[in-house]
């Protein structure tokens, strides 16, 4: 039932993840790929890597963006591929509004009663996205289509959640920059949840975050990163605990999940706060 959450569970350091309509607000391109990881000393290991790449065509008016994810827990492997795109409009005031599309496929794995085997579905998004310097807003569902999967005897449907992110960026001086969020999941089949934290920036240079979620399962998020040059970003993050954890009878090592952060954008048009 949750084989997207992975997924959207990033949308911290990829905003992208859950809402198409943010293709294209940085207006350069940019190029991030997580690595989300259970336990880095056990071979096999749950492993989810994921990119997101997006920029703009039409002298800023068009987003065009791409993802893809792997989600391999155990024998059971999911794989994603998904394209947005964005129509953005830029005030003389400095606001950018955009609406943007997803659409894309979902490879998922159907076992039960004597069948094995995997089965292509189809997804669709959509989204609404507001920014300007100081504050952002955004209103999405990444999942439009009720779509079930699975055997006639087990069969599951997909999760629709409706999400409503908002933050911004704080000047504490010349130095120091916090950036706050918090994000509301409205969701028919599993608990609501609410997600809120805040990430401070030193300099342009290096930074650190911390989150709280409330839900199905409570956790916190952690994050770090660091900008080397104007180019490269890489970071480092960590959930107390997953999504997926709930259904675990049988834990082994740490209950948390590790996920690796690397961000490079060519020729970027400012600093990327969010």
């Amino acid at each position: 039932m949750g084989q997207k959450e992975v997924m959207f569970d990033q949308y911290i350091e990829a905003p992208i993840a859950i809402n198409p309509a943010y293709t294209g607000m940085q207006e350069h391109f940019n190029l991030n790929i997580l690595l989300r990881r259970r336990w880095f000393s056990i071979p096999s290991a749950p492993v989810t890597p994921t990119l997101y790449a997006d920029g703009t065509i039409a002298n800023g008016r068009v987003g065009l963006g791409f993802s893809a994810i792997n989600d391999q827990m155990s024998p059971f492997s999911t794989t994603g591929f998904y394209g947005s795109t964005s129509y953005i409009h830029t005030t003389h005031s400095g606001w950018k509004f955009s609406l943007g599309v997803q659409g894309g496929i979902n490879v998922l794995p159907v076992y039960g009663n004597g069948f094995s085997g995997r089965k292509v579905m189809g997804s669709f998004g959509v989204g609404a996205w507001a920014q300007n310097d100081r504050f952002y807003v955004g209103l999405s569902k990444p999942e439009l289509l009720s779509l079930n999967f699975g055997t006639q005897q087990n069969s599951w449907n997909y999760n629709l959640p409706l999400y409503g992110t908002t933050g911004g960026k704080i000047d504490l001086n010349e130095d120091f920059v916090l950036v706050p969020n918090g994000t509301v999941i409205f969701s028919g089949n599993f608990r609501n949840e609410v997600h809120i934290g805040t990430k401070l920036w030193y300099n342009k240079m290096i930074s650190a975050g911390a989150y709280f979620r409330s839900g199905e399962v409570n956790r916190f998020h952690f994050v770090a990163e660091v900008q080397i040059g104007k180019n490269i970003r890489v970071g480092y993050a960590y959930d107390s605990r997953t999504v997926e954890s709930r259904y675990n009878v049988v834990g082994v090592g740490v209950p948390g999940m590790h996920e690796l952060i690397f961000r490079f954008v060519p020729n970027p048009v400012r600093f990327n706060y969010y």
